[in-house]
C-alpha cells in the first residue's frame, strides 16, 4: 500500500486456519493510510495490525502511514496461527495492534469478542482503544457457535 485503503468490510468469514487471520500492515517509509475497517461475525486466529521492514524500497513519503477507525466485533479468536515458513500452529496474541511511534494507530475497537482463557492482547503505539472481550474454554471448531457461548 502506497496510497490508501478505506471502507473495508469483512463479515461471516472463517479464517481460523489461515496463516495470519486478518493482517493489516504497512512500512514506515510508504506513507498512506488504512482506515474504516469493519470485521464482524468471523472466526479468526488473530487480528494483526503492524509495521513491516520489507517492501520498503523507493523514495519515502513525507508522513508515516495512518491506521485508524477500525472495529472488530462479534468475533471468536482462536489465538493459534502459523508463521509463513512454519508447519506447526503455535499460540499468538489474539489481538496484536501496533501503530508507529510517529503516528499512533487510533480509534480501534474490539467489541463483544470471544478469546481463549489467558489470551494475550497486545497494544503498542495506539490511542483511543476500546476492548470488550470475554474468555471461554477452547472448543473444537465444529462444536462452537460464537453467538451462543
Amino acid at each position: 500500500m502506497s496510497g490508501g485503503v478505506e471502507d473495508v468490510r469483512i463479515w461471516d468469514c472463517d479464517l481460523e486456519k489461515s496463516l495470519y487471520g486478518v493482517q493489516i500492515k504497512a512500512t514506515k517509509k510508504r506513507g498512506g493510510y488504512v482506515r474504516s475497517v469493519h470485521i464482524r461475525r468471523c472466526v479468526l486466529s488473530r487480528f494483526l495490525l503492524c509495521a513491516v521492514l520489507y517492501n520498503d524500497d523507493g523514495e519515502g513519503a513525507r508522513t508515516p502511514p495512518e491506521f485508524r477507525d477500525m472495529v472488530c466485533e462479534d468475533v471468536r479468536f482462536t489465538g493459534w496461527a502459523r508463521e509463513y515458513f512454519e508447519k506447526e500452529m503455535h499460540e499468538v496474541p489474539c489481538v496484536d495492534l501496533s501503530g508507529f511511534e510517529q503516528a499512533e494507530a487510533e480509534n480501534l475497537s474490539v467489541l463483544r469478542c470471544v478469546v481463549p482463557e489467558n489470551a494475550l492482547i497486545r497494544l503498542n503505539h495506539c490511542r483511543n482503544v476500546r476492548v470488550d472481550v470475554r474468555e471461554t474454554k477452547v472448543y473444537e471448531h465444529d462444536d462452537f457457535d460464537p453467538f451462543l457461548h
